[in-house]
């Protein structure tokens, strides 16, 4: 399986509502169990500004979400700086 591939599968999985995009709901949600299971306390004005950052990062037409492409380059991006 091609990163892209596997990147895919975790699009579907934060695209909550199939909508085929993510938006900041979704990852607000994502991001807070995140921390929960791993014992991080942050406060949901915190949640809120990772996921706005995350999303503004990649969000290249500028309405607020990641299309599945956005989401995959964006993930990419991150991946490839490391």
């Amino acid at each position: 399986m091609s990163d892209a591939e596997a990147l895919g599968e975790v699009f579907a999985f934060f695209d909550a509502d199939g909508s085929g995009q993510v938006d900041r709901s979704e990852l607000e949600k994502i991001i807070a169990k995140a921390a929960e299971e791993d014992g991080i306390a942050i406060k949901p004005d915190e949640v809120a500004e990772v996921a706005k950052l995350f999303i503004d990062s990649g969000d290249d037409n500028n309405d607020g979400k990641l299309s599945k492409a956005e989401f995959i380059r964006l993930m990419q991006e991150f991946i490839n700086s490391k």
